[in-house]
This record gives structure tokens, sequence and C-alpha cells, in this order.
């Protein structure tokens, strides 16, 4: 078995989210209220926003393949952690040690693949399809157990990782990097490159803004189903089939690969987001609509972006500019949730959508028309100096 297909196979395997369904409803039967939940998962995400820029450099600096086992092994020993009757004070540590596994992850894991791909845009769509088909199956299986169980789907998340571990370390492929100078030259040469470059700022300030907001539904199922009395064993399944419709916009990337159907995404979006709002007799249409369209784009922007963001990049610093991206995500993501926390409080979905609507009409639209333009330069009229 090749190395190639032993990453590969790590990398679905921990993409194994039979938590997503139940994660509240856990927190919950360990006494800890809803609103004490969501500021737990919020520490959570500034945890990996603080470490997501140094985790990726120590991977450039040493090891992307030992900074991943080291991902691994601590998400897998913090989810096991997460199973123990805590007083909520270790819970917030259990989201630190959480949040490193994260970010060791993040960066090294696509920076390993591209030093192990010949292709590099067809393993890393063909990955992120495999992945998205395995945690459709774990989210499903997540919500049938969590109604018996709420702890087993948290320990066969805990297992998924240790397995992962185990199999990144059989890869053979050695990646230690013999840097000079120290760690902290390191960081600033991944800031500097991302300095020099201002197609690859554009495409991580577009990739922010619009992964952000992507990535920020997962964190509202539960309430969410809870509102619409959703029996439990129907939630990982709903969920999955909510991201069924991401592999599409996977397989859409596949044919056609283009920063104008990025624009087609976010102007679907802007369109059902205003019609719900003017017109609320087409809301019924329209927001579901919207979560379509939403949720096709969302795969194929995350899919554009990974593969567009690696072209800028040198595998010296390919971690660090990586993980900074994912920094950017995180943090507009953070906003996002707290933000929509406040409008859920005072309104009902339909202001979200809205709100998201403008959101991308006013900032995230513009930027990847710019974008769009910066690809048609050459590499003279990009120079930060022109």
């Amino acid at each position: 078995m090749t190395d190639l297909i032993k990453f590969k196979i790590a990398s679905t395997v921990t993409n194994s989210p039979f938590w997503v369904a139940i994660i509240v409803l856990f927190f919950n039967s360990k006494g800890i209220s809803v609103p004490d939940a969501f500021k737990l998962l919020s520490f959570y995400q500034i945890s990996v926003v603080l470490l997501e820029y140094p985790t990726g450099v120590i991977g450039d600096y040493f090891s992307h393949k030992i900074s991943i086992s080291s991902g691994f092994l601590l998400s897998s020993l913090g989810l096991f952690a997460s199973t123990l009757q805590l007083h909520i004070f270790f819970y917030y540590l259990v989201m630190v040690i959480l949040a490193l596994g994260t970010s060791l992850v993040s960066g090294s894991n696509t920076a390993l693949l591209h030093k192990l791909s010949d292709d590099f845009k067809k393993d890393s769509s063909s990955l992120k399809t495999i992945s998205m088909i395995w945690m459709l199956i774990a989210l499903s299986l997540g919500g049938i157990i969590g109604k018996h169980s709420l702890v087993i789907p948290i320990y066969l998340t805990s297992i998924t990782f240790l397995i992962g571990f185990t199999i990144m370390l059989s890869i053979k492929h050695s990646d230690h990097n013999n840097n000079s100078g120290n760690v902290f030259n390191k960081a600033k040469e991944g800031l500097l490159h991302i300095k020099s470059n201002r197609t690859l700022i554009s495409i991580l300030t577009v990739n922010a803004i619009v992964s952000g907001v992507f990535l920020s539904t997962k964190w509202f199922y539960n309430p969410f189903f809870e509102a619409l009395n959703i029996n439990i064993s129907w939630w990982g399944i709903l969920i999955s089939l909510a991201s069924l419709l991401s592999i599409v916009g996977v397989f859409v990337y596949k044919k056609f690969t283009s920063h104008r159907i990025i624009w087609y995404y976010l102007t679907l979006i802007i369109l059902f987001g205003l019609t719900s709002l003017l017109n609320s007799k087409l809301s019924f249409v329209s927001l579901p609509a919207l979560m379509v369209a939403h949720l096709v784009g969302g795969g194929y922007v995350q899919t554009f972006f990974e593969v567009d963001i690696n072209k800028h990049l040198t595998d010296s610093t390919r971690a660090s500019v990586i993980s900074f991206g994912s920094l950017l995500i995180r943090l507009t993501s953070s906003l996002y949730i707290y933000t929509t926390g406040l409008i859920l409080t005072n309104f009902d979905l339909s202001y979200l959508f809205v709100f998201t609507a403008i959101l991308l009409t006013v900032i995230g639209l513009p930027l990847v028309i710019k974008l769009d333009k910066q690809s048609n330069l050459s590499p003279a009229q990009l120079s930060p100096l022109h």
C-alpha cells in the first residue's frame, strides 16, 4: 500500500463526526446548560484561531507527518477525556486539547498531501469526495446511536482518531525539514510570502468570508431540530442529506473550474435571501432554495480555494500559509456565529438568511469580482509595488 493511499485512509477515517448530531445534548447530560455548551464551543473555536498559525509553522519547520500524527493523538485523548464527569473548568481544558489537536492537523494535512501526490488537484478533490461520503455515514450513525447513548458517538470519534494516528505512523515518507535559523524566522517567512502576493491575499480574504459563513452552519443543527421537535434518531440522517449537497459542489468543481461559478453561487444566495425578506409568501420556496445553493456552493468553494491557494505556495511555507488561511476562516466563522446568536434571539431564521445575503453582497461578491480580474493580470502587474 502506497503512502498516498495510507494518508487518504487516515484522513477519511478521522473525518468521522459521530458527535455533531448530539453534541449539545451530550453536554446537557453532563449538567452543562445550552448557553454554557455554546460558550464551550465558542471557546474551542477561539482556541483554534489562536493556535492555527503557530502549529502550521511547527509543521513547516519540523515535520508535517509528525504534526498530523500528534494532532490525531491529542484529538483522541481530548474526546475520551470529555466523556468523564468533570467540573466545567476542566471541560474548557479539554477544549484547548481538542483545539491543539485540530490545529496541528490543519495546514499540515494539505502540505503532506501535496508532497505525496503527483496530481494534487485530482487527489485533493477525490479525497474530499471520499471523506464527505464517509462523513455522511458517520453523521447518520451518530444520530441513530445517540438516541440510545449520548456517549458512544464520542467514543467512536475518539477511536477513529486513534486509528488515524496508527496509520500515520506506518507512512514511510520522511518529511523532516532541515531548516536553518529558528522557528520564529519560519513564522516570519510565511507572513512575508503572503504579503508579497496580492492574488494570494485576495484568495485568502474571499475564502475567509465565504467558507467562514459556510462552515458555521453545523453549530445550529441541534437547536434548530429541537425547535422543530424532530426525533433525535433523524438528526444525523437529515444533516447527512444536507451534506450530500456539498458533494454535488465538489463534482461541479471537477467539471467546471472558474471564479464565475462562485459569482453565480453568491448571486443566488443574495437573490434568495432578499426574496424571503421582500415577499414573505415566497419564503417557503426561497429559503429552502437558499439552503440548497449555500450547501452546493460551499462544497465547490472549499475545493476551489484549496487547490487555488496551493498554486501560490512553496513547500517551505505551505502549512504555515494554509493554517493562516484557516485562522481567517475560523475568525470569520466565530464572528458570524456570535452575530447569528444575536439575530436568532430577537428574530426568526429568515432574518439570518437576509443578513447573510447582505454580508455576501457588500463584502463577498466585490472581492470575488476583484479576484477574477487579478487572475487575468500578469505576474508583474500583481507585484505589490505595481
